[in-house]
């Protein structure tokens, strides 16, 4: 995050420990190995993370077997060295299979180790020094406490090594939701993908209702090609080269009424699950898109140049030039709900279609949109680590 966003000051500094032991038998393999994504729950990684303070093994050797047998490593292997590292903790392994030598970003046992504040402190990589000028405190991020238990790490393969991308502190007040974002990216990743299960689960559950809407994308009467202008905004699925609300809407009406119905009657062609279905995405729908407090388009195309609502708009989201959106002026969402109410069911809608979205994706999105986040939260810092060989195998960080 910018340091526009805080009012503190920080210093940032990278931990590496490093502990020679054995050699480690390794298996020749392509230069990358294993997902670099999370393919675990939140809970479940939150677990991870916490339970390395509990650690005892006996050798970073055995360690590293405990932690690729479950998985958790990512690969890199260059001749004669090897790079892991835990996608989930960011702890790090470089091995030299010539020499021996097994260097860990962290210890591998903390038995000895009472305090846990030190075992905090030696189970990260990183840590950020904050000093709060308002108060003059002086609070202490860590990537284990304040990134890894909170599910805040994220790794990916670059050339010849890979980066390990933190998020410390805490994140509950900024919710994953972007405050702006390109309509083309929303509508892509979440609200065509949403109207397109609502469709689908309309033609195979309640086509026979009365109040069946049809295809929203595939019918002619919401997808006339030749339409005018007025026609293409009271009919049309899109206007102006977005999603087009008002007629979305009324389709939604109509597709809720079709599934009531067909659940009120009771004729056998709609299942209790298939209901269930239908009800969670129309309100998911209703919280993100559709309802006051969800996400409002601006598209100018929509909007007379001449006109002082486009001028206004203009001023507004695009007069920034340091802002990619100000040269392109493409359409943007705006989401507009103020209380953590709404932010939070919004949020939880978002992450049940998108799963895999980050912070870092929609940190980076909300630059591009000239996006500041004018809640009054605890500082966020995002940082990254990049391991690289060099091209005599020694390791750059």
């Amino acid at each position: 995050m910018k340091l526009k966003r805080i009012l503190s000051s920080a210093l940032l500094a990278v931990m590496i420990f490093t502990t020679v032991v054995a050699a480690v038998p390794f298996k020749a393999s392509a230069a990358y190995t294993g997902n670099a994504e999370s393919t675990l729950s939140e809970e479940e990684i939150i677990a991870i993370a916490k339970g390395v303070s509990s650690y005892k093994f006996d050798s970073a050797e055995e360690m590293l077997a405990h932690e690729y047998a479950n998985g958790w490593l990512i690969t890199l292997e260059s001749g004669n060295y090897a790079l892991y590292v835990n996608k989930y903790t960011g702890q790090i392994y470089y091995s030299n299979k010539l020499t021996g030598q097994l260097l860990t970003s962290n210890p591998s046992n903390y038995k000895e180790i009472n305090s846990a504040a030190d075992k905090t402190k030696i189970s990260s990589q990183i840590l950020v020094n904050l000093s709060t000028i308002s108060t003059g405190e002086k609070p202490v991020l860590y990537s284990s406490a304040d990134a890894a238990e909170r599910a805040q790490i994220s790794t990916a393969y670059i050339e010849n090594g890979i980066r390990v991308t933190y998020t410390l502190g805490d994140t509950v007040k900024r919710y994953l939701l972007p405050g702006i974002i390109r309509a083309s990216e929303l509508e892509e990743m979440l609200l065509v993908p949403m109207l397109e299960e609502f469709v689908e689960l309309l033609k195979a559950n309640c086509k026979n209702s009365a109040y069946y809407p049809g295809d929203l994308f595939n019918d002619k009467r919401y997808n006339k090609e030749d339409a005018t202008d007025s026609e293409a905004k009271k009919n049309n699925v899109y206007y102006k080269g977005t999603l087009n609300l008002s007629v979305i809407k009324k389709y939604l009406e109509n597709g809720k009424a079709a599934y009531d119905s067909a659940w009120k009657n009771g004729k056998g062609t709609l299942s209790a699950e298939a209901y269930n279905d239908l009800s969670a995405v129309y309100a998911d729908l209703m919280t993100l898109y559709v309802a006051a407090g969800g996400y409002t388009l601006k598209n100018l195309d929509r909007y007379d140049k001449d006109s002082v609502a486009y001028e206004e708009m203009l001023y507004q989201f695009y007069s920034n030039s340091d802002i990619p959106i100000s040269e392109t002026l493409e359409p943007i969402y705006v989401f507009t709900g103020e209380t953590n109410t709404s932010k939070s069911n919004a949020s939880k809608a978002f992450k049940r279609y998108v799963t895999d979205y980050s912070f870092d994706a929609m940190f980076e999105e909300e630059d591009m949109c000239g996006y500041v986040d004018n809640t009054l939260t605890k500082p966020v810092f995002r940082c990254a680590i990049e391991y690289s060989f060099n091209d005599d195998g020694s390791l750059s960080v």
